[in-house]
């Protein structure tokens, strides 16, 4: 009887489980969906980032 129960507690543990994790992207989604959508970011280009990544850099050592 004891192996049954545990089964039982075992079994709703991990169904519990699947079920937040089905639910857990739209929980956060709605969340974060109050700040504004993602539309209005403006793309760029990976090289451009690095390039203004690259320029707001302070240099330090010699050239300093």
């Amino acid at each position: 009887m004891h192996e049954i129960e545990l089964l039982t507690i075992w079994f709703s543990s991990v169904f519990t489980g699947m079920i937040l994790t089905m639910l857990m992207p739209r929980m956060v989604s709605a969340l974060s969906g109050d700040e504004g959508t993602q539309d209005g970011y403006e793309r760029l280009p990976a090289h451009q980032r690095v390039h203004e990544r690259a320029g707001s850099m302070i240099p330090i050592g010699k050239e300093a």
